[in-house]
């Protein structure tokens, strides 16, 4: 016959009763916290409004950027990156965006814009400047390489809701790759520029 130790409890090995309750009430809690640190840190974390696009200093929204400068990006534009000012001072723009795209998408955007008139078919022909692409200070990202078109134009800004401010024109550069034949690359990477009164 074997007696009990004298030390063991009745309950041993028992959960007490007070932690299911707080596991119960902890567990989502901090399921929720785990999820929304991770969200901000996955999709937020360093980016102005939460825009991986954005560089970084940047404190317009890029669509509200592009209404201000009176143009709209191609449909088909990727990695874009862009670097925006309310405010500009002397030497800063108020929307520099830079982005992929193809010529037709490009063609069409400057022609539709009122930038180009005529073909582009032959971009050294005069019209246009050509040589070394801008380099706005503080955007990021890749930028068009050498030798690229420079088209430069006014564009009025695109109307903003009943009621917004209105806004004066904007100065606007397009700097575009020019590959071997004096025609855009087909894939082209592109830079967009623009401050009030440029």
């Amino acid at each position: 016959m074997h007696e009990e130790d004298e030390g063991s409890a009745p309950n041993a090995g028992r959960v007490p009763r007070w932690v299911r309750p707080v596991a119960v009430f902890s567990v989502p809690v901090l399921a929720a916290l785990l999820t929304s640190a991770w969200m901000f840190g996955a999709f937020g974390a360093g980016h102005p409004f939460g825009d991986d696009r954005a560089c970084a200093g940047s404190d317009v929204p890029l669509q509200a950027a592009l209404d201000g400068a009176g143009i709209r990006l191609p449909p088909d534009a990727t990695d874009v990156h862009f670097l925006t000012h309310a405010a500009p001072r002397p030497g800063q723009y108020a929307l520099a965006v830079a982005f992929r795209s193809s010529r037709a998408e490009m063609e069409a955007l400057l022609t539709r814009s009122g930038l180009v008139h005529g073909t582009l078919h032959d971009m050294t022909d005069g019209r246009f400047v050509t040589g070394d692409p801008m380099d706005p200070e503080g955007l990021c990202g890749p930028l068009p390489q050498a030798p690229v078109a420079e088209i430069t134009g006014q564009l009025a800004p695109i109307p903003g809701p009943p009621g917004a401010p209105a806004r004066s024109e904007s100065g606007i550069t397009v700097d575009v790759e020019l590959g071997d034949l004096r025609m855009m690359r087909e894939e082209t990477t592109v830079l967009i520029t623009s401050a009030p009164g440029e």
